[in-house]
């Protein structure tokens, strides 16, 4: 086999995630057919340590992508800021979605809508910018946001470290949110994870990448992800391009 090949996982508690399962992990490559083995590997090997337990249900697929369908992005620039507690670092980034013409309002009701998920979701929110009204319908799966990977990898891990980070999260992080911003009619994204052991989150916007540390207290295994969008976004094409757009970041 030649060329590139998208490969994603998800696992699940209980049962596959059409049939109920409670989402456990996912990830996903755009790589090229000889790395396809390893790629597997590491994701079994990254789920068999997931810190919030074992999984029941483990779906892999594998599809081919064309490279005439591959647009290609530049990777955020980016920047961190430090807060001394989760309720200093919520103002951190309703200070920074309000500098990418993101109403108070409606940053707000994205923080609160994370803050008070009962659980995570697979997917992103979308929000309106102005009102903070969500426009998508897509309820408690979300929008997820695939078909996605960096061109180099070497290249965008020593990106990474040249801003003293590094790390699978920070790593899909940017490639994700870069992918967002090329979205038409995106301003912004506010998202932290789910992961129970890492704290730090982010806003992004067209412009940059603003990781802000803690948006969130250790143990805490609720994560979400917010898009923030101009008014009468055509939200089935967006969502298009989201799930569907292949895309590879270059840093």
């Amino acid at each position: 086999m030649r060329g590139w090949f998208s490969v994603r996982m998800r696992a699940a508690r209980g049962c596959i995630h059409e049939e109920g399962g409670e989402h456990l992990s996912g990830c996903e490559r755009m790589i090229a057919a000889d790395a396809i083995r390893s790629i597997i590997d590491g994701m079994l090997q990254r789920i068999e340590k997931h810190p919030k337990g074992q999984a029941d249900a483990i779906n892999f697929r594998i599809d081919r992508i064309e490279e005439a369908d591959i647009v290609r992005i530049n990777a955020l620039p980016i920047e961190n800021r430090v807060a001394a507690t989760v309720e200093e670092a919520e103002e951190v980034a309703i200070h920074c979605l309000k500098e990418s013409c993101i109403s108070p309002q409606a940053a707000r009701i994205g923080v609160q809508l994370i803050r008070h998920l009962k659980s995570s979701m697979r997917g992103a929110m979308i929000l309106d910018a102005e009102s903070g009204v969500r426009l998508d319908e897509t309820e408690s799966r979300g929008v997820r946001l695939s078909h996605m990977d960096c061109e180099d990898e070497e290249k965008f891990l020593s990106f990474l470290r040249s801003h003293g980070l590094n790390g699978t999260k920070t790593r899909e992080a940017l490639i994700l949110a870069s992918k967002a911003s090329a979205m038409d009619g995106y301003l912004g994204e506010l998202c932290w994870s789910d992961d129970p052991g890492y704290v730090s989150g982010y806003v992004a916007s067209t412009k940059s990448y603003c990781r802000i540390t803690p948006l969130k207290n250790h143990a805490n295994p609720i994560g979400g992800r917010i898009l923030f969008v101009k008014k009468g976004l055509n939200i089935p094409k967006a969502i298009q391009f989201l799930e569907k757009k292949p895309t590879l970041v270059i840093a």
